[in-house]
């Protein structure tokens, strides 16, 4: 039987919670249609063969208070924590910090160990670097430390938006890659990259959830990165009349002068499919790219999958 993983989506209301959630599994026609959560919401998600329970808890007071006193139930099984706040609501960051305090007492009492990300969300393009919101962010981000070391948990913090599907896409994987061991995916990916001179690579399953990823520096990193809204944008909201078996390629210039290529192709070859993302100077031959991955490496990514699950199971 598949290994079953319990993620935990809570917050305040009107944080965000269902709206991201919505926007990782690419639901955008409801996202206008969406209201505050009654209770507790669950969906499923296959991520590399293995079954995603992601649990979205509404945030009024009264399930608040419900789920506190019902933690053997609600947090039991926990996995992985996702701790959402609203970056643009001030007047609400102390009622916030509080909850999580209690949520983090919740997890001591059942004895739960489990990865927290904190969501600093609505952080929306347009008004990121306006000061109010960066002056909201540096409370959220110390309100927040000084209770993970009140209780020794240590979290990782993301900036979010509904608007900026790379935001969403970072935070969740990073979440998958706490739960499962995928370590063995980043070592056969630096092994690829530097065989063939490429600067960066991306694996990402169908959902274009990142498992396993490989760059040169934080620099070529971060700019690979800034190009996944485009091809989520490509592969989602154009695959009623876009073949995404067919290769997508660019270059872009990026801000230091240097002039970088980019190629997504599909994988189809095993059972689960998934999508490589390629970056290289423009000198690079992509087909002689893809060519020793397939013969060379994707061997390897399948053997790495099959011990991966095996091993959990």
């Amino acid at each position: 039987m598949s290994e079953i993983y319990k993620i935990v989506f809570i917050g305040l209301d009107f944080a965000g919670k269902t709206s991201i959630l919505k926007v990782l599994e690419g639901s955008y026609s409801s996202l206008d249609q969406i209201k505050p959560t009654l209770g507790r919401n669950r969906t499923e998600w296959d991520i590399l063969g293995f079954k995603i329970i992601n649990w979205d808890l509404g945030g009024q007071k009264q399930y608040r208070d419900e789920y506190l006193a019902n933690k053997e139930q609600v947090l039991r099984d926990t996995n992985l924590l996702i701790y959402v706040v609203d970056a643009q609501d001030a007047s609400r960051f102390e009622e916030a910090g509080i909850y999580f305090d209690n949520v983090l007492k919740a997890l001591e009492e059942l004895k739960i160990r489990c990865p927290v990300l904190l969501c600093i969300h609505k952080m929306d393009p347009d008004i990121l670097n306006e000061p109010e919101i960066q002056n909201n962010l540096e409370k959220i981000e110390d309100l927040f430390s000084e209770y993970s070391q009140r209780h020794d948990v240590e979290i990782k913090v993301f900036t979010t938006s509904i608007f900026d599907q790379k935001s969403l896409i970072e935070m969740f994987s990073e979440g998958i890659r706490q739960l499962m061991p995928v370590g063995i995916l980043n070592q056969i990916l630096d092994e690829f990259r530097k065989e063939t001179g490429l600067v960066g690579a991306i694996l990402f399953d169908l959902n274009f959830f990142v498992i396993g990823d490989s760059f040169l520096d934080v620099t070529t990193r971060n700019t690979c990165y800034q190009t996944i809204n485009a091809f989520i944008t490509l592969m989602r909201d154009f695959k009623g009349i876009y073949d995404d078996e067919r290769q997508i390629n660019f270059n872009l210039d990026v801000m230091n002068g240097i002039n970088y290529k980019f190629q997504l192709n599909k994988i189809s070859e095993l059972t689960s499919p998934f999508y490589l993302l390629i970056m290289g100077l423009p000198t690079f031959d992509p087909s002689q790219v893809f060519s020793i991955f397939r013969t060379k490496y994707l061997p390897k990514i399948d053997k790495g999958l099959h011990d991966l699950i095996t091993r959990i199971d």
